[in-house]
């Protein structure tokens, strides 16, 4: 069981992106903007099936039963392919797909 959530971020330290070697400060200050901004929750995708198990990961709070409604909460708040993606969020390790991509 799972949902479809809008994927706002997704950091670990050292990861470098829009020309910023992210540290942890950094992840903690742009999680405090998208949280401002949209609401955001943060998660650690290591407690959850992703790809990549060591990622700081902010999320839109709304859960969706379609990827197409969380690309569609994208698109409402004008957030880019770079910038928000569907994603979803599950323990189950047999699901998938568990990422959509705006077009």
């Amino acid at each position: 069981m799972g949902r479809w959530v809008p994927q706002l971020s997704a950091k670990r330290e050292g990861v470098v992106a829009d020309g910023i070697t992210y540290t942890l400060a950094d992840i903690v200050a742009l999680h405090g903007a998208l949280q401002a901004e949209f609401g955001a929750l943060l998660v650690w995708s290591g407690e959850y099936v992703f790809d990549d198990g060591d990622l700081w990961v902010s999320v839109a709070p709304d859960g969706f039963a379609t990827a197409q409604e969380a690309l569609d909460w994208c698109v409402a708040k004008a957030r880019d392919r770079d910038n928000c993606l569907a994603r979803f969020v599950t323990h189950d390790p047999s699901a998938s797909p568990t990422v959509q991509l705006q077009p």
